[in-house]
């Protein structure tokens, strides 16, 4: 073993996502790109309504069985490819972010991770096409400051986590 690989911090963790998680992950992922995508025709929309006499409400009905249908399709498709079932095993180190799954498995180096954020229930991880979910509640305290300090090591204040332990 050379010399890099045996200092080479590994932080090994395995989570399972259930419905609320696929929920939540889902709303981050689809609400955020639509909402600023769809901004200017639901202006447009909400003018026109306004103008030819027609109800506000069915603007707002629109936009949020929108917002609420398409994150339960998600979950959905989840379910029937039986993702709430399986394991997702993630290993930090100091050359990147693994992600194994019973059917497929990736690497990630530190350069393709434009940021991490932490919320009350996760640690979100910002790829260059993607996101990983980390989810707080199925980790260790000693788990959750050693993924800090990590993601703080390589991303610098592009890590806007919080500093005390949980």
């Amino acid at each position: 073993m050379d010399q890099a690989a045996a200092n080479d911090q590994l932080i090994d963790i395995k989570i399972q996502l259930n419905a609320g998680d696929f929920y939540r992950i889902s709303l981050r992922s689809f609400a955020r790109p639509v909402a600023a995508f769809l901004l200017v025709p639901i202006a447009i929309t909400t003018y026109y309504t306004f103008q030819s006499g027609g109800s506000f409400g069915s603007v707002v009905i629109f936009i949020a069985l929108l917002f609420l249908f398409m994150p339960a399709l998600t979950i959905f498709a989840a379910h029937k490819r039986n993702m709430l079932k399986k394991p997702i095993r993630y290993v930090f180190s100091n050359s990147g972010i693994s992600t194994i799954t019973v059917s497929a498995s990736g690497f990630m180096d530190w350069s393709w991770v434009k940021s991490a954020t932490e919320s009350r229930k996760y640690i979100w991880v910002r790829l260059q096409d993607s996101f990983t979910v980390v989810p707080k509640g199925q980790l260790t305290s000693g788990e959750i400051a050693s993924v800090r300090a990590l993601l703080v090591k390589h991303l610098g204040s592009k890590a806007r986590l919080a500093a005390s332990p949980v």
